[in-house]
């Protein structure tokens, strides 16, 4: 489980239960759509397993904030 305090965002959850599903569900080359990309955990996992992927969220800072350190 991630701490409240470790979050990038209230309704994060833990990046191996998203690794796992995205593994379990997808395979190389595959789109992932996330229509509440919020803390951008699903698109730092689909880069690492080479999957493709489509989000959006209500706000730019965060996508901002996430480019910034990639």
């Amino acid at each position: 489980m991630v701490k409240v305090s470790e979050r990038k965002h209230p309704h994060q959850k833990p990046k191996e239960l998203i690794k796992a599903l995205i593994m379990a569900t997808t395979q190389e080359g595959d789109l992932i759509v996330d229509p509440c990309a919020g803390s951008f955990i699903v698109l730092e996992i689909c880069q690492e397993l080479n999957r493709n992927y489509l989000g959006v969220d209500l706000t730019f800072r965060e996508m901002k904030e996430f480019l910034a350190t990639k």
